[in-house]
């Protein structure tokens, strides 16, 4: 589970994927996920969502950046998930995390 941030902070979240054994999955030739809604019923268009980045394909690890730019609107609860899709067809897609995070409102908003 991620801990809570603080609005407008610059944030790297890291995940290892793993299948129902515990046992590391190998994410060569997968694409990472993860995103951000207020609701779990709202859809992905204007949820704030990032791609990640692989950093050791055979034991699932991958890291996700949350830029200043893409938090500094984000404030409240939100669910969150981190996601391996394959590229087959259909893509086998594994949820490494999901669960809800609050972004607190911070004292400085200049960000410059």
């Amino acid at each position: 589970m991620i801990s809570n941030f603080h609005r407008g902070d610059t944030r790297t979240f890291t995940i290892t994927v793993k299948d129902d054994a515990g046992a590391p999955v190998d994410i060569t030739d997968h694409v990472l996920y993860m995103t951000f809604k207020v609701n779990l019923s709202d859809g992905d268009p204007g949820s704030v969502q990032l791609a990640g980045t692989i950093t050791d394909a055979v034991n699932g690890i991958g890291t996700f950046l949350l830029e200043s730019d893409k938090s500094k609107n984000l404030k409240g609860v939100y669910y969150y998930d981190m996601q391996a899709a394959s590229n087959a067809t259909p893509p086998v897609v594994i949820t490494a995390e999901s669960g809800k995070v609050t972004v607190l409102a911070d004292v400085t908003i200049t960000d410059t």
